[in-house]
């Protein structure tokens, strides 16, 4: 389940992750917008990446992202909560901190959803963010992914606080990818 773009291979988490997942999940931007409470140090993230690793019950496929050049971390993404009665399924992805702001998520995420259309025949994929995160809108709408509204307190942080979020979806019958967009420097 490889998929090579450009510059990325996407690949299953491997034990070999568990150091740079480590350092994806506790930075605080990443425990800010995409919290992963049950990683707190190296053997938490190496069960984390196994668990990822793990797509035989059907209802996600995850990899993670690392440079052709050298193999480097970059960060992850994941089609999930795959409903196959409806056809649908939900993205997500994480960049590393040292990798963020180079385009990497949108290469990913366009490349899972590629996938996603023609491996699993879903006809819709969607993603949430927290309406804060306009890095993360960008990815999203530079995918493809359209702005379809608001979900108003639809997330609830771990202090109790309820979070909106923008909703994007995109279909499998949307226009094919443009060029991807420069890499922002």
């Amino acid at each position: 389940m490889e998929i090579l773009t450009p510059r990325l291979l996407l690949r299953a988490p491997t034990a070999d992750d568990a150091r740079g997942a480590l350092e994806m999940l506790i930075d605080p931007q990443t425990a800010r917008w995409s919290p992963c409470a049950d990683v707190v140090d190296e053997a938490s993230a190496l069960a984390w990446c196994l668990a990822r690793a793990d797509c035989s019950a059907g209802d996600h496929a995850s990899w993670h992202a690392v440079l052709r050049t050298n193999g480097d971390f970059v960060g992850s993404v994941s089609v999930f909560s795959v409903e196959s009665a409806h056809l649908t399924a939900h993205v997500g992805y994480r960049v590393h901190p040292e990798r963020r702001g180079l385009g990497y998520a949108q290469e990913a995420l366009r490349a899972a959803t590629t996938w996603a259309f023609a491996e699993l025949g879903v006809e819709r994929l969607q993603l949430e963010h927290d309406v804060d995160n306009p890095a993360s809108c960008g990815v999203a709408l530079g995918a493809g992914y359209a702005f379809e509204g608001v979900l108003r307190g639809s997330y609830r942080e771990a202090d109790g606080t309820r979070r909106d979020e923008h909703v994007h979806g995109r279909l499998a019958v949307d226009p094919a990818f443009g060029p991807a967009p420069p890499p922002s420097s």
